[in-house]
């Protein structure tokens, strides 16, 4: 008997949630006509929106031996976020060291980077991994909603060898 009424619970909560989830979606064309037809809300009603924030992100920058030259083939990972939800994307430098990505993913303050050698001798030696920390700068504006903007990291890193 117990187990066909905790079966219940968590069916009906789960209805409830489903509800709830419809509940929040927009009865109106868009989203800029609903907060158009009530700019102001009035004393105790609640605008419910549904979605998670994010905001594009272009990392870029060179990476350098400790001569100056450029180096090619190097691993750039890229970390986004807290470690309770960061988001990694990883690219490579070209040949003239330069790496550079653009992605979506939650806004953050900073931007994380691990550079890595991984084809050897093949760029003039065998390079140390590094890792730095770059803050990020805002380079566009949001929408006033989900979209947090436009942002920017710049990464110079010089690598020393093994």
């Amino acid at each position: 008997m117990r187990t066909k009424a905790s079966n219940f619970i968590k069916w009906l909560g789960g209805v409830m949630l489903t509800l709830l989830g419809f509940s929040s979606c927009s009865t109106t064309k868009t989203l800029e006509e609903d907060i158009q037809w009530s700019p102001k809300p009035l004393p105790g009603q609640v605008i419910s929106m549904y979605g998670v924030p994010t905001s594009s992100f272009k990392v870029y920058g060179t990476v350098r031996d400790g001569g100056g030259k450029t180096l090619k083939g190097i691993q750039v990972i890229s970390y986004y976020g807290e470690s309770t939800w960061m988001r990694t994307d990883t690219t490579y430098s070209d040949s003239a060291g330069k790496f550079s990505r653009t992605m979506r993913t939650y806004p953050a303050d900073k931007v994380g980077f691990t550079f890595n050698d991984i084809d050897g001798k093949e760029n003039g030696g065998e390079f140390a991994s590094k890792s730095v920390t770059v803050n990020v700068k805002q380079v566009g504006k949001g929408d006033g909603m989900w979209f947090k903007g436009n942002y920017e990291a710049n990464a110079e890193v010089t690598l020393n060898k093994k």
